[in-house]
């Protein structure tokens, strides 16, 4: 992986990389391939001043979600983690998700709160999450819920929450290389 992704949008070079490296502009989609069906033109490439200009007048939670993946920026965590509180609190209204589980000691739960905190946690580390052929599922064993309880209830919820994070992270993307074509024009 190239230190260049490692570079923020906003232009500053990640600690212990070279400065030719982050004087040299970053390639959107880059990748390289060989064979008959292959394109021969290369990727437009974009500064990273270019990148933070065309997020201008992004919605904030859109930004957010596009700092938090692909700067790796932990300070905008507790912001991004709020805005994604709001959103599920709002649809714990519309769709009557339920608002505390039974866990396996029999000890009542507020679980949006864990589930928001995984899925962030998730979404950066995903390894954390993996199993083995025979194992439990680390989710479900962390909220201490029972098999039928997380399949039925909290399940759909988790998906929700990172179906909705991944929605907010492709309309970021998609407006700001929308701009960055718009004025490669």
């Amino acid at each position: 992986m190239k230190a260049d992704i490692l570079m923020s949008i906003t232009g500053e070079r990640s600690i212990g990389m070279p400065i030719e490296d982050a004087a040299r502009p970053s390639r959107l989609g880059q990748g390289s391939a060989s064979g008959r069906e292959t394109r021969s033109m290369r990727a437009r490439e974009w500064t990273h001043a270019e990148c933070a200009q065309a997020n201008a007048g992004v919605e904030r939670k859109y930004w957010l979600a596009q700092m938090y993946v692909y700067r790796l920026d932990n300070l905008v965590q507790a912001e991004l983690f709020r805005e994604l509180m709001m959103w599920a609190v709002f649809r714990r209204a519309a769709e009557n998700w339920p608002q505390r589980f039974l866990d396996i000691d029999g000890f009542e739960r507020d679980f949006l709160f864990d589930l928001l905190h995984m899925a962030l946690v998730e979404i950066r580390e995903p390894w954390r999450f993996a199993r083995g052929p025979h194992d439990e599922n680390p989710r479900r064993q962390q909220l201490r819920a029972s098999k039928n309880t997380w399949q039925r209830k909290l399940s759909p919820i988790y998906e929700a929450i990172l179906g909705e994070f991944q929605r907010w992270l492709s309309i970021g993307v998609g407006m700001a290389n929308a701009k960055l074509r718009e004025d490669a024009d």
